[in-house]
């Protein structure tokens, strides 16, 4: 079979790759901050997992705090697990009106001069 008994060469190219990614780790005089945001009705979030975090330093970058840059903004939650931390904003804070489109407007509003920091921000 083409993948039955192929341990020997699995493990030389899970080595080879895992050589190679931490010899590329940049050292890099300016280091980008580096964020992952997402929408998704009714909050924006952005996501503070360890593994994420790992990447964007491991490349050169800085990871986005979320939660010490959103600190005061209305409606900011923040929820930890083993895996990292999310950072919410629940735009349910900002519909004063009972439109969604126009709370969403409100709480982006809110949240980009926040996000000024930011180099990178990765869409998820």
């Amino acid at each position: 079979g083409a993948f039955f008994n192929k341990d020997p060469e699995a493990t030389k190219h899970f080595k080879d790759v895992n050589a190679s990614y931490r010899s590329a780790k940049a050292t890099v005089a300016t280091k980008p901050v580096v964020a992952w945001m997402q929408y998704y009705e009714p909050n924006f979030t952005i996501s503070e997992a360890h593994y994420k975090m790992a990447f964007a330093s491991d490349a050169g970058g800085t990871p986005f705090d979320a939660e010490t840059a959103l600190a005061g903004v209305p409606g900011v939650y923040v929820s930890t697990s083993p895996t990292g931390k999310t950072v919410t904003i629940s735009i349910a804070n900002f519909n004063q009106s009972g439109v969604t489109a126009q709370a969403k407007a409100a709480a982006a509003a809110a949240i980009m001069p926040k996000l000024a920091s930011v180099d990178v921000l990765v869409d998820e």
